[in-house]
């Protein structure tokens, strides 16, 4: 006896909506709980958001069109973050802390070292 197989239908997507779409990786929440960090590619390059846990309001922290800002994490008892970043895509990351005020300090700057962040 052949048991019949149910066809799965398979969903198409435009090719507007599959570029359309948004990666989003690595994660951190704010001291107090309110925030959760995160890297999105929404505008085509990483660049760190944060968005509310209560109302779920999303916030752009870092503005770069040319370099990746990948998230390490907030700092425990404030809403510093680090984040990694290269140049130009040269795969020579450098750790930054980005500042309450806005600044951004590169604490690895040799030229030719490429740093790493390990929790």
């Amino acid at each position: 006896m052949v048991k019949e197989s149910k066809a799965t239908e398979v969903k198409r997507y435009t090719i507007q909506q599959f570029y359309g779409s948004e990666s989003i990786t690595g994660n951190s929440i704010s001291s107090d709980g309110s925030k959760v960090l995160f890297s999105g590619d929404k505008t085509g390059i990483y660049n760190a958001y944060c968005v509310s846990v209560e109302d779920g309001v999303r916030t752009q922290l870092t503005h770069s069109e040319e370099n990746a800002v990948l998230v390490a994490g907030y700092f425990p008892d404030d809403d510093r973050f680090l984040f990694l970043s290269d140049k130009g895509g040269n795969e020579i990351l450098h750790i930054y802390v980005k500042n309450e005020n806005g600044e951004e300090v590169d604490l690895t700057p040799g030229e030719q070292e490429r740093a790493q962040f390990y929790g």
